[in-house]
């Protein structure tokens, strides 16, 4: 399925270090073609989806990481892409080392977004509960012939200015067929695909995540996810109540 042998590792490794607004990457062509839309027909016909994310933070964001549910050949993408040969790749890439893949596919597998969908930028959550281990990489599959730029739907890669809590977006990625994205994931890593999407009724955003994870502390354990608006407001997190100036001075003091 992958071509990733014929990567020069050594000037991969080198982009990625030096990307800003954080290390990542983004490589077109990384699978064989062909392969690779059986997967994208597969999920444009899925009809059996775990969940669809509706609060402040995302919208008509569909979602299925249960093994059982998940089609036939992207089942087996995902199961090659947590054997050794593609953790190696991407310790080589990335510099880390002793990545450990998700078995339970937390936050990850298919993603699907509709129209008028959006996920705001965020930090992810770094604490696996089953795990009992920290998150480090992200892998994203971006599956969708012939995307038009003017739906929007690019990955947004943000930083923080200076001591404000202003975000701004430094990096745009289009979610074309056949394009890799790996990043680094920490507490400084706002991404996300902040403005609705302008797709046709019936064109979904579809992509696969997969995470991985290192036993070695970096950080703070955070189970929930880090949602803000551009402005740098916090914005409520999935499950809770309508969020209020309360809420959001609170988490300013006592969770950033």
């Amino acid at each position: 399925m992958t071509s990733f042998q014929s990567n020069n590792l050594n000037d991969l490794g080198i982009k990625y270090s030096n990307a800003h607004p954080f290390p990542h990457i983004s490589i077109d062509d990384f699978f064989i073609p062909d392969e690779l839309s059986v997967i994208a027909d597969e999920i444009s016909s899925h009809t059996i989806w775990e969940g669809i994310k509706e609060f402040e933070g995302a919208k008509a964001k569909r979602w299925q990481s249960q093994w059982e549910s998940i089609p036939k050949a992207t089942r087996q993408l995902l199961t090659e892409l947590n054997r050794p040969n593609f953790i190696n790749f991407l310790e080589s890439v990335t510099g880390e080392k002793n990545l450990i893949p998700d078995p339970y596919l937390e936050g990850g597998g298919i993603h699907s977004t509709g129209k008028n969908g959006f996920l705001k930028l965020h930090t992810d959550f770094n604490w696996h509960k089953k795990l009992k281990l920290f998150r480090r990489i992200n892998v994203l599959i971006y599956l969708n012939k012939h995307w038009d730029d003017n739906w929007e739907g690019h990955l947004e890669l943000a930083t923080q200015e200076g001591s404000s809590k202003s975000l701004r977006i430094e990096k745009r990625i289009a979610p074309i067929f056949n394009r890799l994205v790996i990043f680094t994931t920490n507490e400084k890593s706002f991404h996300g695909h902040s403005e609705p999407l302008k797709t046709p009724d019936g064109i979904f955003r579809n992509s696969l995540a997969l995470y991985y994870y290192t036993s070695e502390i970096r950080h703070k354990k955070r189970e929930n996810t880090n949602y803000r608006e551009i402005d740098g407001d916090p914005l409520i997190p999935e499950g809770k109540s309508k969020l209020s100036k309360v809420w959001r001075k609170l988490k300013y003091r006592f969770f950033d």
